[in-house]
């Protein structure tokens, strides 16, 4: 027997240009916190003159620039990327952002780690540009916890 079943098909996204160039930066950012993070956050920390600040406050204003360079890096590539683009090109790019939950998953566990680290840093008493830091520069271990999300 013969399956006559139509399937409907799947909304197009209303702003395909903007849910590209999320992502984009979204993964910009995650870049920028892995280097600033377990990079330049050690670095710095280490070659700070005895008595050293607390490795805490280094790891966090580290967050907060790397981020603010992950974004503007990640905007001018995307706007350089996506000048000469067709739209069908990028429409389907964001259909399938929007559609396939394992091309977002390493977004979502980033926003919902540096989300928790913010908490944190408030928790802890920290000023809320230090919690903010603290929460950017904790977006790696987002990453890190894909790795163990079984789906």
């Amino acid at each position: 027997m013969a399956d006559n079943t139509e399937v409907e098909p799947e909304p197009m996204p209303a702003y395909p240009t903007a849910i590209v160039f999320f992502h984009v930066i979204n993964k910009s950012v995650q870049l920028s916190t892995v280097i600033g993070s377990a990079l330049v956050a050690p670095a710095v920390w280490w070659t700070r003159p005895q008595p050293r600040p607390d490795f805490l406050r280094v790891f966090s204003k580290t967050g907060l620039k790397s981020t603010g360079v992950g974004v503007a890096l990640g905007s001018i590539m995307c706007a350089y990327q996506l000048y000469g683009e067709p739209q069908d090109a990028i429409e389907d790019r964001a259909f399938r952002l929007n559609h396939n939950l394992t091309q977002t998953r390493i977004d979502i566990f980033c926003s919902l780690t540096a989300l928790t680290g913010m908490f944190c840093g408030k928790v802890l008493g920290m000023p809320t540009r230090t919690s903010v830091g603290l929460g950017l520069a904790l977006t790696p271990l987002g990453i890190l916890g894909t790795l163990f999300h079984k789906s």
